[in-house]
């Protein structure tokens, strides 16, 4: 379950800071983190996967926070650690792209999990959960008092939104 938390904060994390839908973070590899020199603005954070959203695009990029290598780092991890389990496992059918360049988000193949669907094919992706089955899910994770929208919050929303 821990491997699994971190793995849906880690994507919570990336979506929050790149303004990706849930299904392109679903479906981003751990090399998806990409940094530019620019001259005048310095490192530039990128986040390369696929986008349906306007066009089929296998090639996209979202700019993103320097701190987002904190979260692929984590889920590059996890998702390794994962890969290492899927291999063993002669139920798990895995591809050399699987094991190279491995999904962030995995299905648990950890032999003390309770896997589901360890059969399938790793492309075939899993359903994300929305934030409140996270909340769910984990309710120790975030205190639901700050989660809360508050009057103060629509105030510095609605200056924000009418300057």
């Amino acid at each position: 379950m821990y491997f699994t938390m971190a793995t849906r904060v880690g994507i919570a994390y990336l979506l929050n800071f790149s303004m990706m839908r849930i299904h392109e973070g679903w479906s981003l590899r751990t090399d998806c983190l990409e940094v530019e020199q620019d001259e005048t603005f310095g490192p530039i954070y990128l986040l390369r996967g696929a986008t349906t959203k306007t066009v089929d695009d296998d090639d996209a990029r979202w700019v993103t926070s320097p701190s987002a290598q904190i979260a692929v780092d984590a889920l590059t991890c996890v998702a390794r650690l994962r890969m290492i389990a899927a291999e063993e496992n002669p139920d798990v059918p895995t591809t050399h792209d699987d094991i190279g360049n491995p999904h962030l988000v995995l299905r648990p193949y950890e032999p003390w999990a309770n896997a589901m669907n360890v059969g399938e094919e790793l492309s075939l992706r899993l359903s994300p959960p929305n934030y409140q089955q996270v909340v769910v899910d984990y309710p120790k994770l975030f205190d639901p008092e700050a989660l809360r929208i508050t009057e103060a919050d629509m105030q510095i929303a609605s200056v924000a939104f009418c300057s």
